[in-house]
């Protein structure tokens, strides 16, 4: 019973405020991008740089796939293709906002956030 009772505290201090700030708008921390998150920054850079800007405002999983093809669209357009592949799979598996990486969807808002679905 005490375990249960600990599961719905736990719920109600870090989950439902994280769903319930998702509807503010703009993100508390300052936008800051790290390039190709835990890939080599190269001539796709700038791919990198606009799809953090979209990961670090979150919002909806749909927009999250959007982002991930916009990125592997950019990069296969630099003459890329297996390596936007890969880039878009590792966004795809390490992107999540449920993980608590300075890189995941909504890294602007404090962890843990939500989809704003």
């Amino acid at each position: 019973m005490k375990q249960i009772c600990l599961f719905f505290m736990l719920f109600f201090l870090f989950w439902v405020p994280a769903i319930s700030s998702a509807e503010s708008g703009v993100p508390p921390r300052v936008f800051v991008s790290d390039g190709c998150s835990l890939w080599p920054d190269g001539d796709w850079g700038e791919c990198c740089f606009s799809h953090d800007e979209v990961y670090w405002k979150g919002g909806s999983s749909e927009l999250r796939a959007i982002a991930d093809i916009q990125l592997r669209n950019c990069i296969a357009g630099k003459d890329y293709p297996v390596m936007a592949w890969f880039m878009y799979f590792g966004v795809r598996l390490f992107g999540h906002p449920w993980l608590p990486t300075s890189f995941r969807w909504g890294f602007g808002w404090p962890w843990p956030h939500a989809y704003e679905d």
